[in-house]
């Protein structure tokens, strides 16, 4: 963090005077300071224990501070007790031991799938910086959740936040605060979401497919997308299809768009499910 204040520092016994402090140690008029990552901002001087002045911290230099700090906090947390850490991510038992290692490849698409999901974990913090999303489209056993999994096990390691949910469970949160005595909002609901580094959401297009649930995950996935934060969009269905259900008609051009922003990618899983095959077992060659 870097910033200077606008205004020449007091020089005098008389101009540190002028600086007036309430209750708390705080001074009680706001000074203009100037952040060179973020900018103009305002902030109070306080008075630290030893009698020193101190400036106002840029709000954003300290933000980024404390999510650095959590985020080692978190992966000292994951290294003592991995198993809670992917429990609290809401990956399910049978998949929280899922690598892009174990998903064994049987043809050309299965390893363009692979490459394009190890890229995506290997560069993370790439795909972090730029909000870059995933949309994972294929038939039921093909392995979207292996690979998606996989992704967010190796993401979680690498010290990030990933939370791996389903379209049903976001509506239902979001729903339940439509309750009086709930206590939460939409918007904390919604906020939540926002605020995890990776968010995975499977079953796109297993739903009511309501109006109001299309626009539950279009505030979901538009406040992510304003954030700046990656997104891995799971579904059986294709992404396009006339006169039958589909990505696109589910989730709408919008979203679709927001997704395929900064080099977001469609995997499409060709292939058929081989859930009682090797799938889950081995290395790749």
């Amino acid at each position: 963090m870097a910033h200077s204040e606008k205004r020449p520092e007091p020089q005098s016994a008389a101009e540190v005077a002028d600086v007036v402090f309430g209750p708390f140690g705080r001074s009680e008029k706001t000074f203009n300071y100037s952040c060179r990552a973020h900018g103009d901002y305002t902030g109070h001087k306080v008075r630290a224990p030893g009698g020193a002045i101190l400036d106002a911290p840029c709000p954003d230099c300290l933000a980024e501070g404390q999510a650095e700090k959590a985020r080692r906090d978190q992966a000292e947390a994951r290294r003592h007790d991995p198993s809670r850490t992917l429990e609290l991510a809401g990956i399910p038992k049978r998949f929280q031991s899922r690598t892009l290692n174990s998903f064994v490849i049987n043809g050309e698409s299965q390893a363009r799938a692979v490459k394009v999901c190890r890229e995506y974990a290997d560069n993370f913090a790439e795909a972090s910086r730029l909000g870059r999303c995933l949309i994972m489209s294929g038939g039921t056993g093909a392995g979207k959740t292996h690979l998606s999994t996989a992704i967010a096990n190796q993401v979680l390691l690498s010290g990030y936040s990933a939370t791996f949910t389903n379209v049903r469970e976001i509506v239902s949160k979001v729903r339940a605060t439509w309750r009086k005595d709930f206590g939460k909002t939409e918007e904390d609901v919604v906020a939540a979401y926002g605020r995890v580094d990776l968010l995975i959401i499977d079953e796109v297009g297993v739903q009511f497919d309501s109006d109001a649930e299309r626009l539950v995950m279009f505030d979901v996935i538009n406040r992510r997308y304003q954030d700046v934060k990656p997104t891995i969009v799971i579904s059986n269905l294709p992404m396009d299809a006339e006169n039958a259900p589909s990505i696109r008609s589910t989730l709408g051009d919008r979203v679709i768009d927001r997704l395929r922003e900064n080099g977001g990618k469609l995997i499409t899983f060709s292939w058929g499910s081989y859930r009682s095959s090797t799938v889950t077992t081995g290395n790749n060659p």
